[in-house]
C-alpha cells in the first residue's frame, strides 16, 4: 500500500527534478533523512533541503512539541513552487496546547530574516492549526504565497494573516479566532481580525494584491476579513463574528463581491446587535 501511494505521489509531481520530503510526528531531525521511511520531525529541518519544485509532505498525527517554521533560503518559481502539504488521506495537526508562543507568535510561521528576506512562490495546503495562545498561520515578507484547504481554530489572536504581496488565501475554514476578546471582554476595541493582510511593521507599507476567496469564517470574536490594498475578497462565508464582517481600514482599490455575511447566534452580538457586513 505504501509503495502504491508513493508511486502516485511521484506521478503527480510535475517537474522531473522535484524531490519529495517527509515530516512526521515520530520523525527525527538528527538521524532522519527526510525519506518516507525516515522522516524529519519539523518543517524547519525539511527547509534545509528544499528547492524549487519540491514537495514536503506532513504525515498525519499531532505536532505538539514546538511551533512549525518555514524559512528555507531558496525560492520557488511560478511554474515550480515549493509545496508544504498534508500527505494524501492523512490529517497533520499542528497543536499549540503545550506550546507557549511569545507575543505575536504563530503556530505555523512562514518567514526568513537573513539574506534576501522575501520568500517567493510557496504553497501551504491541507494543514490543521489549532489551540494557539497567540496566532494560527502567520507570514512576513512573502511574494506569491498560497494558503489553501487549511483548518485553523482556537486561536487567541488572528487565525491567518501577515504581510506580503500576491497572497492567495483560498478555501480555508477558520473558527473560534480572536479568543482574547471572548464574550466581548475587550470592550470597545483592540480585538484582532480573523483573516488579515497587515502593514509591514518595519516600513509601514501595506500588503497588496491579497486574494481572499471561498473561505468559511465563523464563531469568532473580531472582524472577519481585513484585505489591505489592491485586493479581492470574493466568495467567502462569514457567520457569527463579533464586529464587522469585512472591514476596510486603510484600504484602497479593493473589490468585494459575492460574499455571504450573516449572524444567527446572539452570543456574538455586539451591543445586542449582529455585526454589520
Amino acid at each position: 500500500m505504501k509503495a502504491t501511494i508513493l508511486m502516485m505521489l511521484l506521478s503527480i509531481s510535475t517537474p522531473s527534478f522535484a524531490a519529495l520530503l517527509f515530516v512526521a510526528p515520530e520523525g527525527d531531525d538528527i538521524i532522519g533523512t527526510g525519506s518516507i521511511e525516515m522522516p524529519f520531525a519539523s518543517l524547519e529541518k525539511a527547509c534545509e533541503y528544499v528547492t524549487a519544485g519540491d514537495t514536503v509532505f506532513m504525515r498525519g498525527g499531532i505536532y505538539g512539541n514546538e511551533a512549525q517554521r518555514i524559512n528555507h533560503e531558496t525560492d520557488g518559481t511560478g511554474e515550480n513552487p515549493i509545496v508544504f502539504m498534508a500527505y494524501p488521506g492523512e490529517a497533520p495537526l499542528i497543536d499549540g496546547t503545550d506550546i507557549n508562543l511569545v507575543d505575536n507568535g504563530s503556530l505555523l510561521y512562514i518567514a526568513r530574516w537573513n539574506g534576501n528576506p522575501t520568500m517567493r512562490h510557496i504553497v501551504i495546503d491541507g494543514l490543521t492549526v489549532r489551540n494557539s495562545n497567540e496566532r494560527g498561520i502567520g507570514y512576513y515578507k512573502t511574494d506569491h504565497l498560497t494558503i489553501k484547504n487549511c483548518l485553523v481554530y482556537n486561536t487567541q489572536e488572528r487565525g491567518i494573516g501577515g504581510f506580503g504581496q500576491y497572497t492567495f488565501i483560498d478555501h480555508n475554514e477558520v473558527h473560534h479566532a480572536g479568543l482574547v476578546n471572548e464574550n466581548g471582554v475587550l470592550g470597545n476595541g483592540g480585538w484582532p481580525m480573523v483573516i488579515h493582510a497587515v502593514v509591514d511593521w518595519e516600513t509601514g507599507v501595506q500588503s497588496s494584491h491579497t486574494f481572499i476567496t471561498n473561505n468559511f469564517i465563523h464563531a469568532s470574536w473580531g472582524e472577519g476579513i481585513g484585505p489591505g490594498v489592491d485586493a479581492i475578497v470574493e466568495g467567502n462565508t462569514i457567520k457569527d463574528v463579533w464586529s464587522v464582517g469585512i472591514y476596510c481600514d486603510k484600504s484602497a482599490d479593493v473589490i468585494i463581491r459575492n460574499n455571504h455575511i450573516y449572524n444567527i447566534d446572539t452570543t456574538f452580538y455586539r451591543f445586542d446587535e449582529p455585526a454589520v457586513g
